[in-house]
């Protein structure tokens, strides 16, 4: 798949620069920007890009040529915008960009914070910032800490996620599986979950949507104590959106950079416990896990089965909407102005 979403780039022409010439300091960015996989966004204007890609002895030329790659494209207004106003709107209508600028660490940092994006200063680049991988396999009733109540919690103590602004959670049996003494373990276990994953600092709009199976009982109440939840455990605004479907999902938590499979679904652990469930296998991995690029990458399997949960979501609205005690449900909730999940409504701009 070639015409998917692209990870877009926003870069100094410094900073362009610099990992194209040391492409042995910075062997992971220079396999990912020459990779097709990527938007380049530089802060020229298009003649001044054009004269570069003319010179035919200059670096840019060569990595172009030699990645077989297009004419990197002018966007100087994106940086004025981070410099003058912050993202603006680039945040919710750019889900998947990362942007390397002309700021001190310590402001790259804040910016990266607030927004929940990659953003980096041009003085400090991290090659390894999609460097994201961590596995874990479960035996039925393993105990994982015996100090925590809190699988999830537990699980992922020390590991270190990075910027989001939001998630997509898929997974069709996910609610389907309640017992009077633990109640709707999957529930249990999406609070549980975004709990251990979701920033501390952020300060924005952060969107959740959860795409299940056909609507179960209390499905409406879950939904209230799900919103209600996800401001008890963090101060920021939020989008929430849970849709009961008829379609069938592959499991899945997609994020902007990174994507979480379980083997079984994500009824991971029994609730208020660090006991799994059942035998389980979880991996948590970079949207660029493989810089050979052999077959699909991350992105572009995240890509495929975030346009098939788009879709999903649409028939579910209109469903919801034509067809009263349907087992399609939609629930929405927020803080604010009514948005669609950002990482959904990339397909329409898309699209459109």
């Amino acid at each position: 798949m070639t015409d998917g979403i692209k990870l877009d780039v926003y870069i100094t022409e410094q900073a362009l620069n610099y990992i194209i010439v040391f492409d042995d300091k910075y062997p992971n960015l220079n396999k990912i920007f020459g990779s097709k996989l990527c938007n380049l966004y530089v802060n020229l204007s298009q003649d001044e890009i054009y004269e570069k890609v003319e010179d035919l002895e200059g670096d840019l030329n060569a990595f172009l040529k030699s990645n077989d790659l297009p004419i990197p494209k002018s966007c100087p207004e994106a940086f004025d915008d981070l410099e003058k106003y912050g993202l603006a709107d680039l945040d919710r209508t750019n889900p998947r960009s990362i942007f390397i600028i002309s700021r001190k660490k310590e402001d790259a940092l804040k910016l990266q914070k607030m927004y929940g994006l990659i953003i980096e200063s041009e003085d400090s680049i991290d090659d390894n910032m999609f460097d994201i991988q961590y596995m874990k396999a479960f035996d039925k009733n393993d105990i994982i800490d015996k100090n925590n109540n809190d699988g999830w919690d537990a699980l992922f103590k020390d590991f270190v996620f990075p910027p989001m602004n939001a998630i997509v959670v898929a997974d069709e049996h996910l609610m389907d599986n309640s017992t009077k003494r633990d109640g709707n373990i999957g529930h249990a276990n999406i609070k549980s979950m975004l709990s251990a994953i979701l920033p501390t600092d952020y300060n924005k709009v952060f969107d959740i949507a959860v795409l299940t199976g056909k609507s179960v009982s209390k499905a409406k109440k879950m939904a209230d104590e799900l919103w209600q939840f996800v401001h008890q455990i963090r101060s920021y605004k939020f989008n929430l959106e849970i849709i009961y479907s008829e379609s069938t999902h592959k499991r899945g938590v997609y994020s902007n950079y990174f994507i979480i499979v379980c083997d079984k679904g994500f009824k991971l652990f029994w609730p208020m416990t660090a006991e799994s469930y059942d035998d389980n296998d979880i991996s948590v991995e970079s949207i660029f896990n493989d810089l050979r690029f052999r077959g699909d990458s991350n992105m572009q399997l995240s890509d495929r089965r975030l346009m098939q949960l788009n879709k999903s979501y649409e028939e579910a609205c209109i469903q919801n909407e034509r067809i009263a005690n349907s087992d399609v449900k939609v629930f929405r909730y927020n803080d604010g102005k009514p948005e669609k999940n950002r990482l959904l409504a990339m397909f329409d701009r898309r699209d459109s």
